[in-house]
C-alpha cells in the first residue's frame, strides 16, 4: 500500500473563476496518524467548519466539530491519531466541511477610521440601510446590522476605504434595458478583506467599471471603480458595508429558524473633515478627506516605501 492515501473530498462552487477549497487525507506511516490537508485557492483567508459524521478507532485533539482559519495555499487542518493499543489499525472517519470568508484567529478592529470612499473634497449624503431580509424573509437582522448608502453622481470614482486583498469581483450584472428599481439581487461589486479579517463590500459599479482583479492588493485611497446606480429610483449611490466572520443562528421573531448567519457587521467609523464619525441618522452630509496618516496607518515599512514612491512622496 502507498505511504499516502490521498482523497479529494470537497469542492466548493466558486464566487469567481475556478476558486475552490479542496481537502485530502495523508497517512504518515512513521507517526501512525492521518493529516487532513486543505488547499485554499481563494486569495483571502477562509474559516473552515469541519464536522466528523463518522469517526472510529482514534483520538483527536479537539471536538467532533471545529473551526479553523486557513491562509491561501496549502496547510494542515488537523491530525487523526489511532488509540493506544490499536496502532496497527488505521482510524476510520468521514467528514464534511464548509468554508466562509473571514478569520476567527483575529479580533476585528471595530474602531478603525475608514476613509470615505469618494473623491477627497467631495461632499456626500450618507444614509443607513434597513435589513431587506426582515422585510422580505421575516428574518431578524444579523448581529450589529450596519450598512450604508453614499450618494454619488454616476461616473464618480470610488476609492478603497481601507487597504486589503480583493477577494471577489462581480461585473457585468446590469441589464442594458434596466428600468428604475428599488432593489436588485445582482449587483456589480467588489469585496476587500482587511488584515483583521473584516471584509468591506462596495456595490453598484457600472459594467466593466471595476479596476482591480481578484487577488490584487489595494491601498486605502486607491481607486477601485466607477459608480453607476443611476437606474435606482433613489439615484446613483454606493452601497457600503463591513462585516466579519461570526457563526450564529438565524431567528425570526426571536425564534431559531434552523438556518445560520456567518457574518456580524461593523458600525463603521468614517474619517472626515469633521473628524471620525459614526452615522446613526439618515441624511448626514459630510466632506471626504483622505488623510495620509490614515492611509499609511496599517502599512509595513516596505509597503509605505512603495506607496510613497508610487505617489511621488
Amino acid at each position: 500500500m502507498s505511504k499516502y492515501l490521498i482523497i479529494i473530498f470537497v469542492l466548493f462552487s466558486a464566487t469567481y473563476g475556478l476558486s475552490q477549497i479542496t481537502t485530502r487525507r495523508e497517512w504518515d506511516s512513521a507517526k501512525e496518524k492521518y493529516k487532513i490537508i486543505v488547499q485554499n485557492d481563494y486569495p483571502t483567508h477562509r474559516v473552515i467548519r469541519l464536522t466528523f459524521d463518522y469517526i472510529k478507532g482514534n483520538c483527536r485533539n479537539g471536538n467532533k466539530s471545529f473551526e479553523k482559519t486557513v491562509r491561501p495555499g496549502e496547510s494542515t487542518l488537523t491530525t487523526i491519531t489511532a488509540i493506544n493499543g490499536m496502532r496497527k489499525s488505521r482510524p476510520e472517519f468521514r467528514y464534511k466541511l464548509v468554508s466562509y470568508t473571514g478569520r476567527n484567529d483575529k479580533k476585528p478592529n471595530l474602531d478603525f477610521p475608514y476613509l470615505i470612499p469618494i473623491k477627497p473634497g467631495k461632499q456626500t449624503e450618507i444614509n443607513k440601510h434597513s435589513y431587506l431580509g426582515q422585510k422580505y424573509g421575516n428574518f431578524d437582522p444579523p448581529k450589529d446590522w450596519y450598512s450604508l448608502t453614499l450618494k454619488t453622481t454616476s461616473g464618480d470614482t470610488i476609492y478603497a476605504a481601507r487597504q486589503g486583498v480583493v477577494g471577489n469581483v462581480k461585473d457585468n450584472q446590469i441589464s442594458e434595458d434596466q428600468k428604475e428599481v428599488h432593489y436588485q439581487r445582482s449587483k456589480n461589486s467588489v469585496t476587500i478583506q482587511h488584515k483583521d479579517g473584516t471584509t468591506a463590500r462596495y456595490e453598484l459599479f457600472v459594467n466593466n467599471g471595476i479596476f482591480p482583479e481578484v487577488g490584487d492588493f489595494v491601498y486605502a485611497g486607491d481607486p477601485i471603480g466607477i459608480i453607476g446606480g443611476e437606474y435606482y429610483d433613489s439615484g446613483s449611490h454606493l452601497n457600503f458595508s463591513v462585516y466579519y466572520y461570526n457563526y450564529y443562528p438565524k431567528t425570526s421573531d426571536g425564534k431559531d429558524t434552523g438556518e445560520y448567519y456567518s457574518n456580524a457587521y461593523v458600525p463603521v467609523n468614517f474619517h472626515s473633515v469633521d473628524g471620525v464619525l459614526k452615522f446613526e441618522h439618515c441624511h448626514t452630509v459630510i466632506e471626504s478627506v483622505h488623510d495620509e496618516s490614515i492611509i499609511t496607518s496599517e502599512m509595513s515599512k516596505k509597503q509605505k516605501k512603495k506607496w510613497k514612491k508610487r505617489n511621488g512622496k
